[in-house]
């Protein structure tokens, strides 16, 4: 008891780091891309800067929650991608490519 009031019901968190960041550095851009959002068309547009036509990508699309929403073999410098099927929000794309990858944010209006 503490006070009067039993110790289960007490909790205490300790953290000696509160804040929790990812500096721009640390984020890898061996595969550099940009992702263009056009709200009229309801379209994304890839583009990838160092493409390497003798390979294939990955992209994937994760909502802010984590949630998988998009993966995808890419085969060409430049893609168009339907958003429709993406709700309103922040997006994590990432681009992989036999242990290359690069990172993009995103957010859908």
């Amino acid at each position: 008891m503490l006070n009067g009031i039993p110790s289960k019901d007490i909790v205490f968190n300790f953290f000696p780091n509160p804040t929790v960041s990812i500096e721009e550095s640390t984020i890898s851009k061996e595969l550099d891309f940009t992702i263009i959002n056009n709200n009229q068309s309801k379209e994304l547009k890839l583009n990838i800067n160092n493409f390497d036509y003798s390979k294939t990508y990955n992209l994937e699309a994760f909502s802010i929650q984590g949630i998988k929403v998009l993966d995808l073999i890419i085969n060409n410098k430049s893609t168009h991608l339907n958003q429709s099927d993406l709700s309103q929000g922040l997006y994590i794309f990432t681009l992989k490519q036999e242990g290359k990858f690069g990172v993009q944010k995103v957010l859908l209006r």
